[in-house]
């Protein structure tokens, strides 16, 4: 009861709730006193209009067997035996007359046990009928109500008449036939009033209603009863005229009010609970009426959402629980501070500027996005919107703000957007790689042609002339312009690494040359490098770039204060389980270079995520955030691991660890042979570049081979058809104009099919094994191709005796 005390504050509630409850329960008993007087009109109407169908089925049905019953008694009457009366249900054959006289002499008399039958008088007015094939009905009262049914007929050969006494029980079993609803009453009157059957127990006043009330129509509905019962009736007149003399039937169905109102009942009982449920419904919706009407605040109070109630000076006066959870003080923290407290203590201007807008009525209210502080000094994104209260005399009384939580949507925007910006780096290093990769591969063509330069240049000079030596420095920068080309296509995904048994100690010196030239004067280079290390199996150019992202990245690191970089290389053994070292490595023998800073650092949250892609802990403009990745993915692809260590402020070491190569006693690498092979065969050279075509040309011909030179391909195939065995061995570029060298291969090798072929290409772009077998190609190398390695494929080629075989990837 206290509760419905709180509800109901006032008497202005109370006057509320009652002219609520009064306005909604009235039409709502109308309603239903309509709906349930409705309801029994319907019922009455749905029951008569089925008795009228009921009447009709029946009548048409008894008219139907009359007809069936005249055949029978006039066409077989030797078939018909008298029989005791019996129910309908058991009645068969013939059982449908009760008895059964066959008249020879017109002038006799058939007597029954009650009454007597003159047929001699009359016999003239059913003379017509009988001979024109007609059967008679005769009713005979036996009472005062009812009647007994007589057929009369002509015999088949017309020498009698047969007269047969119809059992009342078969007519009312034609009414069961037509599935009778339930409780309902079947009676049929001749045409003199008399009752032929019924199954109503007071039948004088159902027949005094016929005689005084039914009109002539032949379907009607009516009401009578008796002392004790009530019913509801349909009557259909039954003519028979056009097949029995005899006047119409009248045929009756009847029901009590009981069965018809039936079901109510239920309607009855479900009544009063609907008008109970309908209160119900009515008082509980009263009373939230009441409360979302009078006790906004409340409502407000337990909303989703942050709410302050402040005044002019930003006093905060009221707040909700919510508002806690966004703060993280209590409620009574926040009443005895104000909005400015919230917010961080150099971000309070659009509050400010909010308040002074409404206060001159600029706006009804406010919205904008404000940083709060949390009570554990994190930053809480809100959404605000800031409303006035004034008093009747339109003073400012106190200010509301309805705060939303946005943090986790900043969040996401933040993180949509770093996504964004990643995904457009990306599409930046993919446009630079694509566009690298074209350059690259004409770069190879230029450097390929001045190193065929500087190699004829070295053959006409004398080994001990001065020009030798700047000749062998050019050719040096040219080869390592050549490796420079080489990562750049690697970069662009249309190189393949070229593992070779090297060892890491040239590699790393060189790479610090370059770096010492560039480095700030304020950072040291140290090395430590051991010269007795092994070789291990890995790409020349990969190695040099991890060496020079390694080492730039600590460059960065010490470029503001200085500090010192320390290079150094070392054998390492990995124990079977390493458990010491806590390494991802199978057990053996490694290399372990490591290059350590004593640079910034790297914070240690942030240091798990360094080899992700994208990811950067420098400037904008000075990383890409790609370095770390791709020494990652290089180191893996070598079978090795790398290891970070790093504190803020006292640096950073890297730790790489490759796994030392097998290299056997007798492996040709480690051969030298300065001897160049020689030879006196014709070769054909294809090349779209003037420029390598005539170096290539040289040197060839220096070689003591006679060479055909060609820059358009389809030229050197149409000297080939001319005479297919006029030339030893064909070397061919593969990006060509027109046709490339893997379809000129082709189109020789068809027509010569033991023809050796050498592919020279800068890369090979979406160029499988398979494919190049089915052109005939045995060997494939890459640009720029330096002397001593043209001619040693050469002699290759042109001694191997089984030229259709296996290429060989140099």
């Amino acid at each position: 009861m206290n509760k419905y005390n709180r509800i109901f504050r006032n008497k202005f509630d109370k006057r509320i709730f009652t002219i609520f409850c009064g306005c909604t329960l009235v039409p709502l008993l109308v309603i239903f006193c309509i709906a349930y007087f409705q309801v029994r009109v319907n019922l009455k109407d749905q029951n008569f209009r089925r008795l009228e169908q009921t009447t009709k089925a029946v009548a048409m049905s008894i008219y139907e067997k009359l007809l069936l019953l005249e055949s029978e008694l006039r066409v077989h009457p030797e078939t018909i035996k008298n029989t005791p009366k019996v129910p309908f249900s058991l009645a068969e054959g013939p059982q449908h007359f009760v008895n059964i006289t066959t008249i020879y002499d017109l002038k006799a008399e058939f007597d029954d046990e009650n009454s007597e039958i003159s047929i001699t008088e009359r016999f003239n007015s059913l003379k017509n009928w009988l001979n024109n094939g007609m059967s008679v009905l005769l009713t005979k009262s036996i009472s005062k109500t009812i009647s007994r049914i007589y057929m009369v007929s002509i015999m088949s050969d017309e020498k009698g008449i047969v007269i047969g006494e119809i059992n009342s029980t078969y007519l009312f079993g034609i009414g069961e036939i037509n599935i009778l609803p339930p409780m309902t009453e079947l009676t049929v009157f001749d045409g003199k009033g008399g009752i032929l059957i019924s199954s109503v127990d007071a039948i004088e006043p159902l027949a005094q209603v016929l005689n005084e009330k039914i009109s002539e129509d032949p379907m009607s509905r009516f009401l009578w009863k008796n002392a004790d019962q009530r019913y509801y009736a349909s009557r259909k007149a039954l003519f028979m005229e056009s097949r029995f003399k005899d006047a119409p039937w009248e045929i009756v169905m009847s029901q009590q009010p009981s069965y018809i109102y039936g079901a109510m009942s239920n309607f009855k009982i479900i009544f009063p609970l609907l008008v109970l449920l309908s209160v119900l419904i009515v008082i509980w919706a009263s009373i939230i009426f009441i409360r979302r009407n009078t006790g906004a605040v409340e409502t407000l109070t337990n909303a989703a959402s942050g709410l302050l109630v402040f005044s002019t000076d930003g006093s905060i006066k009221q707040c909700n629980p919510f508002m806690s959870r966004i703060s993280g003080y209590s409620v009574e923290s926040l009443c005895s501070s104000t909005i400015y407290d919230l917010a961080y203590s150099s971000k309070t201007d659009n509050i400010t500027d909010a308040i002074r807008r409404i206060l001159k009525k600029k706006k009804p209210y406010e919205l904008f996005e404000q940083e709060f502080r949390h009570k554990d000094g994190s930053k809480v994104w809100t959404l605000i919107s800031i409303s006035i209260v004034r008093d009747e005399s339109n003073e400012p009384l106190y200010f509301i703000a309805l705060i939303q939580d946005i943090t986790d949507q900043k969040q996401s925007a933040k993180e949509k957007s770093s996504l964004q910006e990643q995904l457009h780096q990306a599409q930046k290093m993919e446009a630079i790689g694509t566009l690298s990769g074209g350059i690259a591969h004409d770069l190879n063509n230029i450097l390929a042609g001045i190193l065929g330069y500087v190699e004829l240049a070295k053959m006409e000079t004398d080994p001990d002339a001065p020009v030798r030596g700047r000749l062998d420095k050019v050719e040096t920068a040219v080869l390592r312009a050549a490796d420079l080309v080489l990562q750049i296509l690697t970069f662009s995904r249309k190189g393949k690494q070229d593992l070779q048994h090297i060892y890491l100690s040239p590699i790393i010196k060189e790479a610090t040359k370059l770096l010492r030239a560039t480095m700030p004067k304020n950072i040291s280079l140290q090395l430590d490098i051991k010269e007795d290390t092994e070789k291990v199996l890995a790409d020349v150019g990969q190695i040099h770039q991890i060496m020079m992202n390694l080492c730039t990245n600590a460059i960065h690191a010490c470029e503001e204060n200085g500090g010192s970089i320390e290079v150094m290389l070392e054998s390492q053994m990995i124990p079977a389980g390493n458990t010491d070292l806590n390494l991802d490595l199978e057990s053996g023998n490694y290399l372990k270079l490591t290059v350590a800073d004593t640079g910034c650092g790297i914070d240690k949250n942030k240091l798990a995520y360094i080899f992700d892609p994208f990811f950067t802990t420098k400037e904008q403009d000075k990383g890409t955030g790609l370095g770390l990745s791709v020494v990652h993915g290089i180191i893996k692809s070598h079978n090795g691991t790398i290891e970070v260590s790093s504190e803020p402020g006292k640096g950073t070491t890297f730790e790489v660890y490759l796994p030392v190569a097998e290299v056997k006693c007798d492996d040709k690498s480690d051969k030298r042979n300065d001897e160049l092979p020689f030879g006196n065969e014709r070769i054909l050279f294809v090349d779209d570049e003037p420029m390598l075509a005539n170096t290539m040309e040289g040197l060839l011909i220096s070689l003591g081979y006679e060479v055909a030179c060609f820059t358009d391909p389809n030229q050197a195939l149409n000297q080939f058809s001319l005479d297919i065995n006029q030339f030893d061995l064909v070397i061919t570029d593969h990006g060509m104009p027109g046709i490339s060298g893997l379809n000129l291969a082709r189109k020789l090798t068809q027509q010569r099919s033991d023809l050796p072929v050498m592919l020279i290409t800068g890369y090979l772009d979406q160029i499988n094994e398979e494919q190049l077998a089915k052109a005939g190609i045995q060997i494939v190398a890459n640009k720029p191709l330096q002397l001593p390695q043209l001619a040693q494929h050469i002699r290759e080629l042109l001694d191997n005796d089984n030229k259709s075989q296996d290429f060989l990837l140099a």
